[in-house]
């Protein structure tokens, strides 16, 4: 639904597919491909709450976080929130949203407003979402936040089983 586009390679890298060099984050947990995070920022400023570990998964369409972080951002935003949805009225104005950035091994994955504002036609409609959802991982796997297909489809991502580790660079 949320999938654009994309490529799967299993057994290497394709170096056409990004710039820059892969930065490598260690697994804190490989079950999960969850690794450590520092602070989630909105317009620059943190935002409380956010945990202090993620997982990078392909099969998850948004990114989640929870409850109080994902409030503070669709507040943010200026959506309506309907069944946990973030739902504009009509699509924003993106030079007036701010950016939103994870902070992953001391480093800033900023995503714009194009990338998380999630814009779905239909019938010939068009409808702005917001990419985020709530969800409230309990412990002993949460909390936790999800970083699904709306951050990979902005850096390109390695998942490094033999060295336990994860690559991230920007896509092209």
């Amino acid at each position: 639904f949320f999938f654009l586009w994309g490529e799967l390679t299993f057994g290497g890298v394709d170096t056409t597919k990004f710039t820059g060099p892969l930065e490598y984050v260690p697994l804190t947990n490989k079950t999960y491909w969850e690794f450590a995070t520092g602070p989630l920022k909105l317009g620059g400023k943190v935002v409380s709450g956010f945990p202090g570990s993620a997982i990078l998964d392909s099969g998850t369409s948004l990114l989640t976080a929870p409850t109080r972080v994902v409030a503070e951002i669709n507040k943010a935003l200026g959506c309506a929130v309907v069944n946990g949805e973030c739902i504009f009225a009509k699509c924003p104005d993106y030079s007036k949203l701010p950016v939103i950035s994870f902070t992953i091994n001391g480093k800033d994955w900023p995503l714009s407003p194009k990338d998380y504002i999630l814009e779905v036609s239909q019938g010939g409609q068009t409808e702005c979402l917001g990419g985020f959802m709530a969800l409230d991982m309990p412990a002993p796997i949460g909390p936790l936040a999800i970083l699904g297909d709306v951050f990979i489809r902005k850096y390109y991502s390695v998942f490094d089983f033999g060295q336990s580790r994860i690559g991230l660079a920007p896509s092209v």
